[in-house]
């Protein structure tokens, strides 16, 4: 069992039977009661932000470390592990695609495929599917022109990526023999992933064999990346923070007059401001997808 220090913010282990726990680091006294709900809270806010940086800012590299900062609070945690993952995935680029991360990130960490996590895990097997099609479209969408590479080297890459496609679906191939199988047959029933992932395997070998050509005149693109955050998500981004900050003005404003002139209906418009935020965010949740 782990606490933290309610002092300096140590993580601590200690017996669950320990009413106490001395802290080596300051020389605090703590209360495990106090301490495991100091720890669960830390767990939440860095969950929190890590969800932040992922779906609304799309800094995807603090992301991970918000989620590497909770891994240490509850090792081996499966969903900190999906966010890693995905996340890195996510910030792939054709000079640096991160299909082969799929089998060294989930190694990395000793996860038990329990009911809850088999159930984790099938779903995320979707979540990769959808970043390989996100790969091919892609290279068919920048990296070709009328069936042609712009680029040899963006088809060498192509070609490397599709191997690494290759051994990341075989790799979850050989997951599923150890997964909960009561949870394994039940997913199966309303979402077939062990065929998914036989039929992407195929798609990719033979894709492989597929012989490409590259145009005349070559030429480079700056930008690599495989997913593009349109200006319009920026943007929205942007709304919502300057919208943040208007709202807080407005509202202390709002507070500071009903003090100095002690009319307490004036609080009621703070209703205003909580509710264009409330709106706000749930348009751009909706929007995105979060």
């Amino acid at each position: 069992m782990k606490v933290m220090c309610t002092k300096c913010g140590k993580i601590i282990s200690c017996y669950d039977t320990d009413k106490t726990v001395f802290c080596n680091e300051c020389g605090n006294n703590v209360f495990v009661e106090e301490g495991l709900n100091l720890l669960n809270r830390q767990y939440k806010t860095y969950i929190d932000r890590a969800n932040r940086f992922t779906y609304q800012l799309y800094d995807y590299e603090k992301a991970i470390e918000e989620y590497k900062n909770a891994l240490k609070i509850k090792p081996n945690d499966f969903t900190c592990v999906l966010g890693i993952l995905l996340c890195n995935l996510s910030m792939q680029t054709l000079d640096d695609l991160r299909f082969n991360k799929v089998e060294e990130i989930l190694n990395s960490y000793d996860i038990a495929l329990n009911n809850e996590n088999t159930f984790i895990f099938l779903n995320l097997v979707d979540d990769i599917i959808k970043h390989i099609h996100i790969f091919y479209n892609s290279i068919n969408s920048k990296f070709t022109k009328n069936g042609k590479f712009i680029n040899e080297n963006y088809l060498r890459m192509y070609r490397d990526g599709l191997n690494d496609v290759v051994d990341a679906l075989e790799f979850i191939k050989s997951v599923f023999e150890i997964c909960d199988e009561g949870e394994l047959k039940e997913f199966v029933e309303t979402n077939n992933v062990p065929q998914k992932v036989d039929e992407e395997i195929k798609i990719a070998c033979e894709k492989r064999k597929d012989v490409y050509e590259v145009v005349d005149e070559q030429y480079e693109l700056d930008n690599l990346s495989l997913v593009e955050i349109t200006s319009e998500q920026k943007s929205m981004v942007m709304k919502v923070y300057i919208a943040l900050g208007a709202s807080l003005l407005v509202s202390i404003g709002i507070i500071i007059a009903a003090a100095i002139t002690k009319i307490n209906y004036i609080y009621f418009g703070l209703l205003l401001p909580a509710g264009f935020l409330f709106w706000l965010i749930s348009s751009y949740r909706k929007k995105n997808g979060v």
